[in-house]
Formats: structure tokens, sequence, C-alpha cells
């Protein structure tokens, strides 16, 4: 894979992370039904049984909880780190992050 290879819209982001382990691909909800993953304005986990319905964001209980990267972002960020590309310009100026992000 090089940095042309990667995925562009969030949800190949999503599925490369899955792919490697770093979210999850599959989630039950409070109720132990199987939940399934959707891709809109946000991307969530949502229970289909209709008396239960239970929504959770795909950040929660991984390690993007507290971020607000894009998963495209974070996937381009991993790659650089990986071949030491990222330097706080580099991030800057690639990835279009700020200082405090990176820090």
């Amino acid at each position: 894979m090089n940095l042309f290879d990667l995925p562009r819209p969030e949800e190949e982001a999503v599925t490369l992370l899955q792919e490697n382990s770093i979210l999850p691909t599959e989630r039950f909800c409070p109720n132990n039904h199987n939940m399934k993953l959707y891709f809109s304005q946000e991307i969530f986990w949502k229970c289909n049984v209709k008396v239960c319905k239970k929504k959770v964001n795909i950040r929660t209980s991984t390690w993007f909880m507290y971020s607000r990267l894009s998963f495209v972002t974070a996937v381009r960020f991993f790659y650089g780190w990986s071949k030491e590309y990222t330097s706080i310009k580099w991030c800057m100026e690639e990835l279009g992050t700020g200082q405090n992000t990176i820090r």
C-alpha cells in the first residue's frame, strides 16, 4: 500500500480500520441484539429490533472516543507515522490539522 492507495471516503477508511482490528466489526446493544453500522451525517451502530432501536456512535468505547479527526485523516496520519513522515509541519500541511491536534 502507498499514499495513493489510502481510502478517500469515510466508509472506506472505516472498513480499513475494521480490517486491521482498530475499529470493531460488530457490536451488540445493551439488550444483546446485534447492531448494524450506518453511514450518514454521522457514523453509528443501530439496533434494528423494533422494541429496542438503541443507537451508539461508532467512536464510543474505541481509541477514537475523544477524537474529532475524520477516519480518513486518521488513516493518513497512521500511514505517515509508520513511514516517519509525521512532523508537525507535515501534519498541518498534508492533513490539514492544527498544532494542538498533533501535540
